[in-house]
């Protein structure tokens, strides 16, 4: 007998666009959201990286998201950072990757200004449990 095979979902299309969504419907429909930080970087930009994955059962696991958002100043990137935040708080969908609110746990956002470019920079990170999928 074969034992299921089964794996975590690539989550971050579907964080990204409803991250993207989200940020256009509140008036920031010129942020772009990327997993890259740009060669020729805007003045605005969102980024977000997936830190890291746990099984945390055999229905669900545990994934780290970091959101950066880099801004022109402290106060708009502390701003840019606080809407990602509630976004990532408030985030319901009924795609198979989704999870309610009860299932995220978001930290910060705190300011950390760029080391390599000095630009000015929040900071949150969001761990979300969603289902794993067979293989």
């Amino acid at each position: 007998m074969t034992a299921e095979v089964l794996a975590i979902p690539d989550v971050l299309p579907a964080f990204m666009a409803r991250m993207q969504s989200g940020l256009a419907a509140r008036g920031w429909d010129d942020v772009t959201v990327t997993t890259k930080v740009p060669v020729a970087r805007p003045a605005r930009f969102v980024r977000v990286r997936l830190d890291a994955t746990l099984r945390a059962s055999i229905a669900h696991a545990l994934v780290t998201i970091t959101v950066e958002s880099w801004a022109s100043s402290e106060v708009e990137a502390d701003h840019l950072g606080a809407v990602c935040y509630a976004l990532a708080c408030a985030a319901e969908t009924d795609d198979p990757y989704s999870y309610a609110p009860r299932d995220a746990t978001v930290l910060g956002p705190h300011p950390s200004p760029d080391p390599d470019s000095g630009q000015d920079r929040s900071i949150c990170a969001v761990r979300l449990a969603v289902a794993v999928e067979q293989i």
